[in-house]
């Protein structure tokens, strides 16, 4: 399979019910002052809420955007440079969703992680081939690695963990982290949202693994 295929089915892939393809945003725009565009959904909330944490409204958005993150060049002639690419696009599996009343966020992360492992085994990925990385909690100081030094504890996320056993991602496959790897924090210019990520992994054969960050 070549990219434009993969690309192709990613996007048709069923997403979250009310989730509305949008035209993906400018490499330069408003939400990352001086730099390209480094995200997925900056351009979009801001177009729509004018902020990143207010929201009046659900929005749901799909699309695939392109990125190019400066800091990543200096890696791409090192070791793992087969992780890192100069220009790169992020997509959506399941939707970008935002939403401004209560969901049940322990059903939302079994129907993402379910989608997002059905995805890949549609691709000919085993599931035994899947690892992936969920946080363990923690202080916001030890989290951040001393970027915000502000006191909270930060609980075990329980949800995804659960999420990747259900979807069948095999126990001993899943990778506590206590990093920013698997906790988003960030402050872009202006307030933001924090919160729980994960990173999966596929098993290439090679003792390395590929990552894709969801």
């Amino acid at each position: 399979m070549n990219y434009s295929d993969l690309r192709e089915q990613i996007q048709a892939w069923p997403k979250h019910e009310g989730t509305q393809k949008v035209v993906r945003a400018p490499i330069i725009h408003e939400g990352f002052p001086g730099q390209f565009n480094l995200s997925f959904s900056e351009y979009h909330w801001l177009q729509e809420f004018e902020n990143y944490v207010q929201f009046n409204h659900d929005y749901c958005i799909s699309t695939v955007q392109s990125c190019i993150r400066l800091a990543d060049f200096p890696f791409i002639s090192g070791e793992e440079g087969y992780r890192y690419l100069g220009v790169f696009e992020l997509a959506d599996v399941y939707g970008a969703l935002n939403f401004a009343r209560k969901v049940d966020y322990s059903l939302l992360y079994r129907a993402q992680i379910r989608s997002f492992v059905d995805f890949l085994v549609q691709e000919g990925i085993p599931k035994e081939f899947v690892h992936a990385s969920y946080c363990t909690g923690g202080n916001v100081d030890m989290l951040t690695n001393g970027k915000y030094t502000f006191q909270f504890q930060v609980p075990k996320d329980l949800f995804s963990k659960d999420a990747f056993l259900e979807a069948g991602v095999p126990k001993e496959n899943l990778i506590p982290d206590t990093s920013r790897n698997t906790f988003l924090a960030l402050h872009l210019y202006r307030p933001t949202m924090w919160g729980y990520r994960n990173e999966l992994f596929v098993d290439i054969g090679i003792n390395k693994k590929k990552d894709c960050l969801i």
